[in-house]
């Protein structure tokens, strides 16, 4: 009787964490087919929505999760960078269409900071997107998923 105990307990032992491992699959296959979709050539407020998109996802394996969270984390920073960098650009030309032959020195600073800030935006984003690719990688050849 106790070697029966023993092994449906090994059984229903196993079987949750297949189910576990399912969860997990199922998890990662969600996050790399709407990563997937991401491409940077995207216009800004798609690719806005496709990361808010990923970013919202109810996950709960760790390493689906990090994954996530770095590619999230690496694509915002691109967007920030756009971002500030059109900001900059908006407020040029705007001085520029006043008729004013020099940038006041305000607007200048405001330009020099949103140019600033989208450099350290896209320092960031350079850092992470490393790091967001081989987590990307190592769940598709964990799953044995291929691009298609």
């Amino acid at each position: 009787m106790l070697r029966l105990a023993s092994v449906l307990v090994l059984v229903f032992g196993l079987s949750s964490c297949s189910c576990d491992d399912e969860r997990t699959r199922n998890e990662a296959m969600l996050f790399l087919d709407r990563f997937e979709d991401v491409d940077v050539d995207d216009p800004l407020e798609e690719r806005r929505t496709a990361i808010q998109s990923i970013h919202d996802l109810a996950l709960t394996d760790p390493t689906v999760i990090a994954a996530r969270d770095t590619c999230v984390t690496a694509h915002e920073a691109m967007i920030e960078a756009e971002d500030q960098h059109a900001i900059a650009n908006h407020l040029f030309v705007e001085s520029s269409s006043a008729g004013e032959h020099e940038v006041p020195p305000e607007i200048a600073a405001q330009i020099d900071a949103a140019i600033t800030h989208s450099d350290e935006a896209i320092a960031r984003s350079r850092e992470l997107f490393p790091r967001c690719n081989s987590a990307v990688n190592q769940l598709e050849r964990r799953f044995h998923r291929r691009h298609t």
